[in-house]
C-alpha cells in the first residue's frame, strides 16, 4: 500500500509540474498573432515550427531583411536570425526565407 502512494504521489507531483510548464508557456495562438501583427501583408508563412521556446518560421517576402528588424522590435520575440540562405524566387517577385525566433523568457 506504500508504494502505490508513494507513486501516486509522484505522479500527482509530475502531472502538477506539466500543469505548470503550460500555464507558464506563451501559447501558439498568441505567438501566431503577435506574427500576423509584425509580418507585413505581403508576407505569407509557408511553415512554422514551435518548440522548446524557439519559433521557425518559413515564407516569402518582398524584403527578407527588413522581417529581421521588424521581428527583433518586438516584446515577444529576441533573437531573430536566419537558418538558411534567403533565395530569390525565380516564378515571383519575393525572397524565400527560414528565421529563427525565441520567445521572450522562454530557454
Amino acid at each position: 500500500t506504500r508504494a502505490a502512494l508513494d507513486k501516486r504521489a509522484t505522479l500527482l507531483a509530475e502531472l502538477k509540474a506539466f500543469r505548470n510548464t503550460i500555464e507558464d508557456a506563451e501559447p501558439v495562438s498568441g505567438l501566431w498573432e503577435e506574427l500576423a501583427r509584425i509580418l507585413p501583408d505581403s508576407t505569407y508563412l509557408t511553415d512554422m515550427e514551435v518548440k522548446d521556446g524557439k519559433v521557425l518560421i518559413t515564407g516569402y517576402a518582398a524584403e527578407a531583411a527588413a522581417l529581421i528588424v521588424s521581428l527583433e522590435q518586438s516584446p515577444t520575440f529576441e533573437q531573430a536570425s536566419f537558418t538558411a540562405p534567403v533565395i530569390r524566387a525565380f516564378d515571383q517577385n519575393a525572397e524565400r526565407f527560414q528565421i529563427s525566433l525565441s520567445v521572450e523568457g522562454e530557454s
